[in-house]
């Protein structure tokens, strides 16, 4: 579970450590889910939680120590994963290799190299099996021996999104209004501001500074302006994007891949009217 008093925006997950004995032949995925109904969730996995590692990538060790690099295994995942406050949230490691041991702390037990009891539970919850990732079988005295990470972020930071000028058609692309569509995030204390820069059709200038913008709005401008101009080897049309938080646990996200851009070109024409379409019947005064 997300503390919610120490992280109440939630957290990022860029990776979780696990600490193996033995292993085997085939691989080991690591996913995180939601609990549902106090197990794991049968067919929910956060999105991106899921890290895929091959047994020449797994440390196995006699003495696990969490500050240890040689006797932890660390699964990182594509894009760090948002985990939201005060949710219960399961570790799921899948396997079809019985070769794998992993590292339990068991009420009742000593812990390795010491003689120290294992008195009470470190965290809350329970460890479970599964043969088939639907059904769970708690294991009440047992809980799994892992560490989670998780990012800190600085207050501030800027992401810039520009055509790429080898997929534009080689004529000019005109526009005089434009709609730049983001698909991001913002989280509870985060933001993102919205900037751009076009060129002018005109002159061929570049703009000198940026025009704050909001993404999924349609931006009417002064002056026509051009994409894709064969004269400019530079930048037709750039964004801006600052990101800001004020809780280095969260940021806001910006999916790289799913930044689009319409560019609106306003034609208007005579529609082929002429003197002879026009007949006066009265001229008045």
């Amino acid at each position: 579970r997300v503390d919610a008093e120490h992280h109440v925006d939630g957290i990022f997950v860029p990776s979780v450590d696990l600490f193996f004995k033995n292993k085997g032949t085939l691989p080991v995925e690591l996913q995180i889910r939601p609990v549902e109904n106090g197990a794991p969730s049968s067919n929910t996995i956060i999105p991106g939680a899921v890290c895929v590692l091959e047994p020449e990538d797994i440390n196995i060790s006699d003495k696990p120590n969490t500050e240890n690099a040689l006797t932890k295994t660390t699964f990182t995942f594509s894009s760090p994963v948002y985990l939201n406050s005060a949710y219960d949230y399961a570790l799921v490691v899948i396997t079809d290799d019985y070769g794998y041991d992993i590292y339990t702390a068991e009420l009742g037990k000593q812990i390795l190299g010491t003689e120290r009891i294992i008195s009470k539970q470190p965290f809350v919850g329970s460890l479970y099996r599964s043969q088939n990732q639907r059904t769970w079988t708690p294991i009440q005295d047992e809980d799994l021996m892992f560490r989670i990470n998780m990012c800190s972020f600085q207050n501030a930071g800027i992401a810039y999104f520009k055509e790429d000028k080898t997929k534009l058609p080689t004529s000019n692309t005109l526009y005089d209004a434009f709609e730049v569509h983001s698909d991001a995030m913002e989280i509870s204390s985060t933001k993102l501001n919205y900037y751009y820069k076009g060129r002018s059709n005109t002159t061929g200038y570049f703009d000198a500074a940026y025009t704050s913008i909001r993404p999924e709005e349609k931006i009417n401008l002064t002056e026509r302006k051009v994409i894709a101009n064969s004269s400019y080897d530079q930048t037709d049309f750039d964004v801006r994007v600052n990101m800001l938080t004020g809780n280095p646990a969260v940021s806001p996200v910006i999916y790289h891949n799913r930044q689009n851009l319409i560019a609106i070109e306003n034609y208007i024409n005579d529609t082929t009217l002429t003197s002879n379409n026009f007949v006066i019947t009265n001229g008045g005064y």
